[in-house]
């Protein structure tokens, strides 16, 4: 199991994650990440990783993700582009600084 280091951009998971913030995330081999958890994963569509919390899991088995700031004009996230496979799942949070 890898450890990644992450810094967040923007306020999208605000209040639980700041941004300029350090957090760790592990890769994962021998279980699915459960909903409530913050992951990094890779944008469908776009070059970049995000940071988010599983919302849930669709019947397909695909993850809605979300930013936890209420103001829902702050994240992109699965309103915006649907729920991922989870092979776009890169860790799971383990550790912020």
């Amino acid at each position: 199991m890898a450890q990644i280091l992450a810094v967040i951009v923007g306020e999208s998971m605000s209040p639980t994650l700041a941004d300029g913030q350090k957090v760790f995330f592990s890769t994962f081999e021998e279980r699915s990440p459960l909903p409530n958890e913050i992951v990094l994963f890779s944008h469908p569509y776009k070059r970049m990783k995000l940071v988010k919390r599983i919302s849930h899991i669709t019947d397909e088995g695909k993850f809605f993700m979300v930013g936890d700031n209420p103001d829902i004009l702050s994240s992109e996230d699965s309103h915006n582009f649907g729920p991922i496979a989870k092979e776009k799942i890169i860790g799971i949070l383990t550790n912020s600084k």
